[in-house]
């Protein structure tokens, strides 16, 4: 007979208080509770293989990372090290305080730099002397989403009228307390090109969906109830992960933030328009803070067990369905 669910135990429960979330591992939780008991309580993982073509996983860090440099300044550009580390290294002055149109034109003008620059960040991530092969096609992607990405800022900048931008964070860490919850994540950017506030800029290179996107008051209970919902093809992930970073950024007492604006650069749909930045509905963050707090409330109740994903879809490319029977 095949397995369902899977029995809780209260050290499973000591286990999931003890934890810090992140966006992808309540992703994780909502797909499939068993998957998340496999991989986040008992620690299971995949059998790891060095893969000798770059992944979604490499491609998306090795984008994040050039524009990471891009915007730390000069001196992160030149450097082999990892950008984090070049800044924990370098003093106020040799990083990029503000971002105007002549700074990110300059560099627009410097391809064969910025291709050099995606290069070595490949072999890094690699572990490699070289790049060839299929690797040399997507270094050339990657290149071409870094200066269309550079373009549309400068774009903006001129449309808004203004002079420069504030870069405020890059890569940025948090951890918060949820109702005696941990939950963290890193922001790829946060910015005040934003029309009287802040803007929380995430880069994506995989697809974006509109309603991962498009979230107002109106259909604030509509977006939260598909991102807890039972239907997995439908779970706007992104608009989670939004709201974690939203959650962050109202509890960060290091800004004066105004409104904050959530804005995605979606890599694909950089080359058919400009991004648009989108104001935080109140409405929605009070409706995935009710639904959040249900969702741990299950998560520690004894006499709900670890279920198996209702879809079996789910379970293509899972790494723990041969232990399920799936």
């Amino acid at each position: 007979v095949p397995v369902t669910s899977l029995p809780k135990t209260d050290g499973d429960i000591a286990r999931i208080r003890g934890m810090v979330f992140s966006a992808t591992s309540l992703q994780e939780y909502l797909a499939c509770p068993a998957r998340f008991y496999y991989h986040q309580i008992r620690k299971l993982g995949p059998d790891e293989e060095v893969s000798e073509v770059l992944d979604a996983g490499v491609f998306g860090n090795v984008f994040h990372e050039v524009m990471h440099a891009l915007y730390l300044g000069e001196g992160a550009m030149a450097s082999d090290l990892p950008a984090r580390e070049w800044a924990r290294q370098a003093s106020p002055e040799e990083k990029l305080s503000g971002v105007a149109p002549g700074y990110i034109s300059s560099w627009l003008e410097r391809r064969p730099a910025i291709r050099d620059k995606v290069r070595r960040v490949i072999m890094r991530e690699m572990h490699s002397l070289e790049i060839s092969g299929r690797n040399l096609v997507v270094a050339d992607v990657i290149f071409r989403y870094v200066m269309k990405t550079l373009s549309v800022d400068r774009e903006l900048l001129e449309r808004a009228g203004r002079k420069s931008f504030r870069v405020i964070g890059l890569e940025r860490n948090y951890e918060i307390d949820f109702h005696g919850f941990r939950i963290k994540g890193i922001i790829d950017r946060i910015d005040d090109l934003a029309d009287g506030g802040i803007r929380i800029v995430d880069y994506k290179t995989g697809s974006v969906k509109d309603n991962d996107v498009e979230i107002s008051e109106d259909n604030a209970a509509e977006v939260a109830e598909a991102v807890f919902g039972p239907d997995n093809s439908r779970r706007p992930k992104i608009a989670l992960q939004l709201y974690v970073y939203d959650k962050f950024l109202m509890q960060d007492t290091r800004e004066e933030s105004g409104t904050v604006h959530n804005c995605i650069y979606s890599t694909m749909n950089l080359f058919s328009g400009l991004p648009e930045s989108r104001p935080v509905s109140a409405g929605f963050m009070r409706e995935m803070d009710a639904r959040l707090v249900e969702l741990f409330r299950e998560m520690t109740d004894i006499s709900v067990p670890f279920r198996l994903a209702g879809d079996v879809r789910v379970c293509e490319y899972c790494d723990f369905k041969t232990i399920c029977g799936r």
